[in-house]
Parts: structure tokens; sequence; C-alpha cells
């Protein structure tokens, strides 16, 4: 558990650190006024991720015989649907604030949000084929 934990604290650093680079490079090359935008797409991108985290934990802590009987599959769905839910949330907090800028926190949330699901989706393969060698 202990090793998960710090393996996603690392990935939310890097990932963080890519928002930052982006953010920052955008603002740069197009001017101030993208700069809060694509951070406020990229928080609530980070938000989806902590949505989805206790299904991930939860993943992380089932027994390998749960795991080869599919119940990871019910919990990583969960998460899922709960990360979608929240993206409807976070739209629909989001709307209306950000002008011409509306669709560029739009992809800076999905874009940070997939790539903790894309992480997510990596540390299950692996455990799976780490059990299916076993």
């Amino acid at each position: 558990m202990s090793a998960f934990l710090r393996a996603t604290a690392i990935g939310a650093l890097i990932l963080a650190a890519l928002v930052a680079l982006v953010t920052e490079g955008v603002s740069w090359l197009k001017g101030s006024e993208w700069r809060l935008p694509l951070y406020w797409g990229g928080a609530a991108g980070f938000g989806l991720n902590l949505i989805g985290y206790p299904f991930a934990l939860k993943m992380a802590v089932l027994p390998a015989e749960k795991v080869k009987a599919g119940a990871s599959i019910n919990w990583w769905v969960g998460g899922v649907l709960a990360r979608l839910v929240g993206l409807a949330i976070f739209i629909k907090l989001l709307k209306g604030r950000f002008g011409d800028y509306e669709r560029f926190v739009v992809m800076m949330t999905i874009g940070v949000y997939m790539a903790g699901m894309l992480a997510e989706l990596a540390w299950l393969g692996r455990r799976f084929n780490a059990m299916d060698t076993k």
C-alpha cells in the first residue's frame, strides 16, 4: 500500500509540473489571459482524479483472489462513473466564467483527467499481469 501511495504522490507531482509547464508556456506565447483558465482546467482535472482516488485505493487493497474474481472491475467502473458525474458538475460550475477560453478549460480538465486515468489503467494492468505470472 505504501508503494501505491508513493507512486501516486510522485505521479501527481509530475502531472502538476506538466500542467504548470504547459500553462506557463501557453501564457508566455499567447498572453497572460490564458493563465487563469488553464490553471482552473488543471485544478478541475486534479479534482476529477481525486474523486476517483478512493476507488483506486480500494482496488489497491483487494486481495489477489478477489481481483481475479473480477471485484476490481466493479470498483474501477465505479470510479469511472464517479469521475464522469464530477466532470459534468465541474463543467456546469465553470460554464460561463471564462468566455472565449471555455473550451480550453475543458480541454485542460480532460487532459489532466485522462493522464490520471491512463496511469491508473497502467497500474491495474501491471497488477493483473503480476497475478497471471504467479
